[in-house]
């Protein structure tokens, strides 16, 4: 048992070394090398967690792989899941805080990392294959997909995402004329985690307007993206901007752009980001303390959506068993599938990418379909390609 959890952990590891790309991309990655090759959960368990997760606020490829921790071997292993999925994207941030500007100003050619965008989209379009074989089975599940999609293709704001998930579970529950909320076993939800979670947001509201100091107005502001976001990384770092870089200048707008040119470059969650900006807006103090800080921006941003699934996810197997709520889980995979299906066009749309490196997305697709060259292997040939070309 113990030798199962290790190497469990040993793939956490791996994944977090080889997940470029925002959640989209780590779905692609979780299927490839926790459902195909290690077989720890299937596809049908995967998905659900999906949507669960894109319906909690806080970081959803976080919350599903400490998920998945939690459902092989408990809380303690679900924590050691998520120190392990955030350590490398943690010290490379911190180390890149310390370090960038010095780098950039001795030329680092960040272009070497140009084909970790294309090498993410074959990661998402692996994810997008692999959910379609599972959730289109008719044509509902197909037209929720598409609707789902399109709309957030034109509509592309976070409180969407809700909305649909919202529409697609009733869309699913009128369609099978499923409104039975018989509940077989009593389900006992831990509320003093829901209380720990209201309480800390009272408290990270209220801290700043009482005690007036940049280290306390920093925390709080990152455990507030950690629940006001829901979509994933991406989506807070406009508000970031907007406060820290527009409103209070706690850094510049140059220092948040290469920090954030750079977290496009390493492996891991996005919300990593914030270990950057903790240290670079103490730039000042002693490096034990930048540290310090550095290391608390970059935990405390998760801890609203930790909280969230650790509330939820020991009761989710007696809820979906509900009729009425797993009536609802297809519809909402369903939408959750569009969110997944629109990511590579908007992508592309974004990064203005070309013939070549559609060609690349494409090749790593193949490479993951087949699953002859490890994952990793696969991150480390397109770093190579990018400095060869």
């Amino acid at each position: 048992m113990i030798n199962s959890k290790i190497n469990f952990l040993k793939d956490v590891l791996h994944c977090s070394l080889v997940a470029y790309g925002g959640p989209e991309a780590h779905y692609g990655v979780f299927i490839d090398i926790l459902v195909k090759k290690k077989k720890y959960l299937t596809e049908e368990e995967l998905l659900e967690l999906m949507a669960l997760t894109n319906f909690l606020p806080g970081p959803s490829s976080t919350q599903t792989i400490v998920a998945i921790g939690y459902k092989i071997g408990g809380i303690l292993l679900s924590i050691l899941t998520f120190l392990i999925w955030l350590l490398p994207a943690l010290i490379l941030m911190i180390l890149l805080s310390f370090s960038a500007n010095l780098l950039l100003n001795f030329g680092l050619n960040i272009s070497i990392f140009k084909y970790l965008t294309p090498m993410a989209l074959g990661f998402i379009i692996f994810a997008s294959y692999s959910i379609y074989r599972k959730v289109i089975t008719n044509k509902f599940a197909l037209i929720l997909s598409l609707f789902s999609a399109m709309t957030i293709y034109f509509f592309q704001y976070s409180f969407m995402y809700v909305v649909l998930i919202i529409l697609g579970a009733i869309f699913s529950v009128v369609k099978t004329k499923t409104y039975k909320i018989s509940i077989k076993d009593k389900i006992k939800p831990n509320w003093s985690l829901l209380a720990t979670f209201v309480i800390l947001s009272v408290i990270m509201a209220l801290l700043p307007n009482i005690f007036k100091y940049k280290i306390i107005d920093i925390i709080s502001s990152f455990y507030h993206y950690g629940y006001l976001v829901i979509g994933g990384g991406n989506v807070v770092i406009p508000m970031m901007f907007t406060e820290l870089v527009e409103i209070k200048n706690y850094i510049s707008q140059e220092e948040f752009l290469n920090g954030f040119g750079l977290v496009q470059a390493i492996p891991g969650p996005m919300f990593s980001f914030s270990a950057y900006i903790g240290s670079i807006a103490f730039s000042g103090e002693n490096i034990f303390l930048r540290i310090l800080l550095s290391v608390t921006s970059g935990v405390i941003i998760f801890l609203p959506g930790l909280i969230l699934i650790y509330f939820v996810y020991p009761i989710w197997n007696n809820l979906k068993n509900i009729e009425i709520v797993k009536s609802s889980i297809n519809g909402i995979i369903a939408v959750t599938s569009g969110f997944i299906f629109i990511t590579p066009l908007l992508i592309i749309q974004k990064n203005n990418l070309d013939f070549n490196n559609i060609i690349i997305s494409l090749v790593v697709f193949v490479l993951l379909y087949f699953r002859k060259i490890p994952t990793v292997l696969i991150v480390i040939l397109t770093i190579l390609c990018g400095t060869l070309f």
